[in-house]
């Protein structure tokens, strides 16, 4: 879009670049704390197929979230709310692995 827009800092003033910066920031600002609890599933001996289920949802939600800003679609509240739901699904499943002692 920068590249259509010509624009090389900033949106412009293009309400559809604006988009597209907060959707990647956003991303930025979620994923990574997904991941790194999907690390520590699997180190804590996580079941595959758990955090195979786990990653796909982190997947769809993002994307849900992504194509909702970019498309003004009301799908982007249930990619929030996925998002915010695998990271607590995989915050107390981390907890629940973890060794006692």
């Amino acid at each position: 879009m920068r590249t259509q827009h010509k624009i090389f800092r900033g949106d412009g003033g293009h309400a559809g670049l604006g988009a597209a910066i907060r959707a990647h920031g956003n991303n930025v600002e979620q994923v990574p704390l997904a991941l790194i609890l999907l690390l520590l599933a699997e180190l804590s001996g996580g079941n595959s197929t758990a955090l195979h289920v786990f990653g796909g949802a982190l997947l769809v939600a993002r994307l849900a979230h992504a194509f909702g800003l970019l498309r003004g679609s009301p799908v982007q509240a249930a990619g929030a709310v996925l998002t915010l739901a695998v990271q607590l699904g995989l915050a107390g499943w981390v907890l629940w692995l973890r060794p006692w002692g």
